[in-house]
């Protein structure tokens, strides 16, 4: 259980810290070193205008929102490659356009599975802690108390004073939302507990937790009292993506009437829909054809025929563009978890005979997924 080493009735006293200036900039920054505004920004690049706003009017989103009685907890569950994180991130943009007065607050993650080394209990509670105070007009004296006993940011600071600093500044706070992405993806079972813990200990001040994950998340089960909602491709979302994605391709376009550009869309999500990912994956291959109408007429709907088309197109491109991706795909199959991208990477350096690892430098990231066709994010 969390607890505030602080009474209540001291709570106005010791928020009303005027901010030093000298201290600010370099108490957010220490809090605040995992790069949680750049992912939300690259899948906000990615989002389709009017895309998941069908999400925003759902009436249990709306309650979720605005209804103090409502329940805290709203979970959205997916299978991989639904859009889980687009919509968290259109969700993080609601709630910061909507809630924009000084005593509401919002905070975000995105948990990403390829950096769990930074994504520990202290570093997830100390980025929440810094958009927080982002927001604030007054440092609280309990933060600039943690800052200075970690030797003014030389030191990381412990996840149990990050809890009890957190629950102070949040009790500032007549509104509060938190939006975590992935939280299947955020390590073990005591990682995201201590997150679930700190939004019961907030129960009465009106803090909001939306979170997406996997539909099979084992640890749904131990979330109480929450509103439940499946994420699926949405029809309408899909034929959007696929209209600006056609419509993007300049060379693309001018050989795509609007007939033709129709029946596309039609072909394409005339399978029930499940994910993002297989619409995405069936337009790509089909733009890489000069003959369009036998290409759509050939298109795989099912997803063993179309990674086996996909494989096709990958061998017949260059010699080199191909064994590389071959190389690329071999070296992710064989693995016995899911690799960074710095170590595939490093792993794709490696040529046999090699006695001392080479530059990663040399493999540029966006080579790895423009010779994948698709099969590689």
């Amino acid at each position: 259980m969390v607890r505030s080493s602080f009474p209540s009735s001291t709570w106005e006293r010791l928020i009303q810290n005027p901010r030093a200036d000298d201290n600010t900039s370099q108490i957010i920054h220490w809090l605040s070193r995992f790069q949680n505004q750049m992912q939300h920004s690259a899948l906000r690049a990615i989002r389709v205008p009017e895309t998941g706003e069908w999400l925003l009017h759902q009436a249990l989103f709306q309650s979720w929102c605005h209804d103090e009685k409502s329940n805290n907890i709203f979970w959205c569950g997916g299978l991989p490659g639904v859009g889980k994180s687009v919509i968290a991130s259109l969700v993080v943009d609601y709630l910061l356009s909507s809630f924009t007065k000084e005593s509401e607050g919002v905070a975000y993650i995105y948990c990403d599975p390829n950096d769990l080394c930074q994504q520990t209990p202290a570093m997830m509670l100390a980025v929440l802690l810094g958009q927080l105070l982002d927001s604030t007009k007054a440092m609280p004296r309990p933060v600039l108390q943690i800052y200075e006993r970690y030797d003014r940011g030389n030191c990381s600071p412990q996840v149990e004073d990050l809890e009890t600093t957190l629950l102070l500044v949040c009790k500032k706070f007549q509104k509060l939302f938190f939006v975590v992405d992935g939280l299947d993806e955020w390590g073990d079972s005591g990682h995201w507990n201590s997150l679930l813990v700190l939004v019961k200990s907030l129960k009465t001040s009106s803090a909001r937790l939306f979170v997406t994950s996997r539909s099979n998340w084992e640890g749904i089960s131990n979330i109480q009292d929450h509103y439940r909602l499946t994420i699926t491709a949405y029809e309408k979302d899909v034929r959007r993506y696929l209209t600006l994605t056609m419509q993007q391709d300049n060379n693309f376009a001018k050989l795509v009437d609007g007939p033709l550009q129709s029946k596309i869309i039609r072909k394409i999500t005339q399978p029930p829909l499940r994910t993002f990912l297989f619409p995405a994956l069936q337009i790509q291959s089909l733009m890489r054809h000069a003959d369009i109408e036998l290409a759509l007429a050939r298109m795989p709907l099912d997803t063993s025929k179309l990674f086996e088309e996909i494989l096709e197109d990958i061998k017949q491109q260059s010699e080199d563009r191909s064994n590389f991706a071959m190389k690329i795909l071999t070296w992710l199959a064989h693995a016995k978890r899911p690799m960074l991208v710095k170590e595939l990477c490093q792993a794709l350096t490696i040529s046999p005979g090699d006695s001392c690892p080479k530059d990663i430098n040399l493999i540029q990231p966006n080579s790895i997924l423009d010779s994948c066709l698709g099969l590689v994010v």
